[in-house]
């Protein structure tokens, strides 16, 4: 079996590497003195126990040697494993993030709006948030970029802020927590509204959760001028299951991320058409620009196992956000659950297609 797969070290940097073999005890050739220099960093107890976790992200029982080898950089770019910040694979040569300008602002009338859509990580820093860009021109929605992959909640908060000319941003995650104990408000009404739709709401409370990642990233954003709910720059809690089901008109939650290897691929192809089609709505039609292509495609879907089908999951979360902050940008209409002391779910109340 060939394979392309991911280890995670306890420096919370990953590799990319890929096995012609599929030997479960091959763990790549990084550049190990770039892998102790980092461990040198970590505490004594951190160095004396710990963990390397290897991911196979992707494999095939009969694909050429060429292939493997552009499926390995494929995963390389795509996890930014090739950013010495990220990760330590040093070929592909990496990149650095593109500015605003080059994720399509220049393309922009003057009064285009640059909105991102985040599916985050909030309940541990191991696993990966995606972000999604794009630039709200009238009633279309482009799609300029996505990041599938990004660790770290500080990280996450350096991407939103460092791009400039943001203006709106829709957070999958609870922004605001403020119960001891129970559902927040929100969760509550959203429970009472989808539940019977199978579109519930996971509970969290600061018992729970007493240092939210998701409180912290929004806290920070607020300090750089993205208010909840108002203002020129602003952020929403937004959460895609319910605004899947009004956007699309859906008599339930879309089934795509539980179940079966071929049960979460069906749903997330099911998902990708659903979000093609948007480029025909009448209400905010939805460009894909170059490369976000790929994480709506069929065949790529179908070749993902493990990780790899989880971030490819993770980016069109973000793109549905994004959508979310598009509809949100333009006053369509919408609910507001709960409120902004309590916490607050924005949900779009409109039909698109």
């Amino acid at each position: 079996m060939k394979q392309v797969y991911r280890i995670t070290y306890p420096t919370k940097k990953i590799y990319i590497g890929k096995d012609s073999i599929g030997s479960y005890g091959y763990f790549g050739s990084p550049d190990m003195d770039i892998v102790n220099e980092d461990f040198a960093a970590l505490s004594a107890e951190e160095r004396n126990d710990y963990t390397i976790r290897k991911e196979i992200l992707w494999e095939s029982p009969d694909c050429t040697e060429s292939k493997l080898s552009a499926m390995e950089v494929y995963f390389i770019e795509k996890l930014q494993s090739n950013n010495p910040v990220i990760g330590y694979n040093r070929w592909a040569k990496f990149k650095q993030a593109r500015t605003a300008t080059e994720l399509g602002s220049d393309q922009q009338a003057p009064h285009g709006i640059l909105l991102a859509g985040v599916d985050l990580a909030w309940q541990s820093e191991k696993n990966p948030s995606s972000i999604a860009y794009g630039a709200l021109n009238e009633l279309v929605l482009t799609v300029n970029h996505v990041e599938p992959a990004i660790y770290g909640i500080d990280e996450v908060l350096n991407q939103l802020t460092s791009f400039v000319g943001l203006q709106g941003i829709a957070i999958d995650a609870p922004l605001i927590i403020n119960n001891s104990g129970g559902q927040r408000l929100c969760e509550n009404e959203i429970g009472r509204e989808y539940g019977s739709r199978h579109a519930a709401c996971h509970t969290s409370n600061t018992k729970l959760y007493p240092d939210a990642k998701s409180v912290y990233l929004s806290n920070n954003l607020e300090l750089k001028g993205f208010n909840h709910l108002k203002g020129d720059r602003w952020q929403i809690e937004c959460y895609p299951h319910p605004a899947i089901i009004e956007i699309f008109g859906l008599k339930e939650r879309l089934k795509y991320k539980k179940g079966k290897v071929a049960e979460k691929k069906a749903g997330q192809k099911a998902l990708a058409q659903m979000i093609l089609s948007l480029k025909d709505s009448n209400i905010l039609q939805l460009m894909i620009k170059g490369d976000v292509s790929n994480y709506l495609d069929d065949a790529y879907i179908d070749s993902l196992v493990g990780q790899g089908l989880k971030s490819n999951e993770d980016a069109l979360d973000a793109i549905v956000c994004l959508y979310i902050a598009g509809l949100y940008s333009l006053k369509q209409n919408g609910q507001v659950f709960g409120n902004s002391d309590a916490g607050y779910i924005w949900v779009p109340q409109k039909i698109c297609l």
